[in-house]
């Protein structure tokens, strides 16, 4: 439809406008209960461009209307049948977006009794938690500073979020903390944990390296032999028949990915365990307490190579008394160093133990079963518990170190 208009109200002055309009659509939205509501627009002195904007605009606001009675009708009629309808506004949806919404830590969501971060985290209780935190955002702060990467702002709980790298991290300093014991406690994958947490893997994979490392370094210093002077008071009465007892010994052995490197697959290759492994030498006291632990061996090695490569036995003093199983056979080597060496009599050559050979043996059994129930609490941490991957091999010392650590805020297996 073309319209021309033309006027003349200020003698010479003429306009003429073109106004293109689908008419039938139009005049077919503005039906409204059976009856016609356009309204012809009256002659006017006003240019026809103003007379024709302003007609569409009613016939815009008339099918407005329309649709809002239309739409209250259905609403009516959902409401009656039971059916809850809501219209949301784009006020309203913009306030329920999620980006709106303050981030809570995870750590005040998982963290609320006891028993929580036991589970969690392998600590004993909140008090460990928060206690080992406090030293660890002081060191990975420090350790940022000194490599240059973060210059102020330091990682602490009343500091800013900052990441290791320096720049702003998107959740708390607290839940990277929580982050990296999760993945110790549970062996949760990094794209596990990039989901609950909000990031990336790669992110995860730089939190986890930082604070392994820190955590581990903390750990290192409570891991020590003590004392004789501690041995006699922190020994159960069980032990009382070996009051010079400093360590029980024993190797443990972690499963990991076949390697790819054939050289490799040979060295770590346990015979014992016919899967590749990494060896690792432990030492605890008689109350329980984790004294020694080895970095990764290939699982090739033996026991008694093992304890020589880690020079466990230079720890030690002159009467000193080490217990051990059998398959260690360390009698000539202790001699040497003065040490005394308790450990099941072995029965080559021998057709049939005599009496003070069996209770020699039950005795020692008895009381050498606790370094077997201390790497129990050890494989608590399923990341060391199952198939360690091969990307985490050059992490793996500092894992060991720090579910160690963790393990000696645990209550002794025998009381005193």
């Amino acid at each position: 439809m073309s319209v021309s208009t033309t006027g003349s109200t200020t003698g010479s002055t003429t306009y003429h406008e073109d106004l293109h309009m689908d008419t039938d659509l139009v005049f077919d939205e503005m039906e409204v209960d059976g009856e016609n509501v356009i309204n012809i627009p009256p002659k006017t002195d006003k240019p026809a461009s103003i007379t024709s904007l302003m007609f569409i605009i009613k016939l815009l606001v008339s099918a407005l209307a329309r649709k809002t009675k239309v739409i209250k009708g259905l609403q009516s009629k959902l409401e009656q049948s039971g059916i809850v309808y809501h219209i949301h506004t784009p006020a309203s949806k913009i306030s329920d977006h999620p980006k709106s919404k303050p981030k809570v830590p995870l750590h005040t969501k998982l963290l609320q009794k006891e028993e929580d971060y036991k589970f969690w985290t392998g600590f004993p209780n909140k008090a460990s938690f928060d206690k080992i935190f406090s030293i660890a955002s002081n060191l990975v702060s420090t350790s940022s500073t000194s490599n240059g990467t973060s210059t102020k702002n330091p990682i602490s709980s009343k500091s800013k979020k900052t990441s290791p790298s320096g720049r702003k991290s998107k959740i708390s300093h607290k839940d990277q903390y929580l982050l990296t014991l999760m993945k110790c406690r549970l062996g949760l994958l990094h794209q596990d944990l990039a989901s609950r947490f909000g990031i990336t893997s790669g992110y995860v994979s730089v939190l986890f390296d930082k604070w392994i490392q820190s955590l581990a370094a903390i750990f290192m210093k409570t891991i020590t032999i003590p004392s004789s002077e501690q041995t006699k008071i922190t020994n159960p009465s069980r032990f009382q028949c070996f009051p010079t007892l400093k360590s029980i010994i024993d190797c443990f052995e972690l499963f990991i990915e076949t390697p790819k490197d054939l050289q490799l697959q040979k060295l770590t290759f346990s015979n014992y365990k016919h899967h590749n492994t990494l060896n690792f030498f432990l030492a605890c006291a008689a109350n329980s307490q984790i004294t020694d632990v080895s970095k990764a061996y290939p699982g090739s090695i033996s026991d008694k190579q093992l304890t020589l490569a880690h020079g466990f036995l230079d720890k030690h003093y002159p009467g000193d008394l080490i217990m051990a199983d059998r398959g260690f056979n360390l009698h000539n080597e202790c001699a040497e160093k003065k040490l005394l060496y308790a450990a099941p009599p072995g029965k080559r050559g021998i057709s049939q133990f005599q009496s003070e050979l069996v209770k020699d043996t039950a005795r020692i059994a008895r009381l050498r079963i606790l370094v077997e129930q201390v790497i129990g609490r050890l494989r608590v941490f399923r990341l060391i518990k199952n198939e360690i991957p091969i990307t985490l091999i050059p992490k793996i010392d500092y894992i060991v170190t720090v579910c160690a650590g963790i393990c000696n805020l645990y209550d002794p297996i025998y009381e005193s």
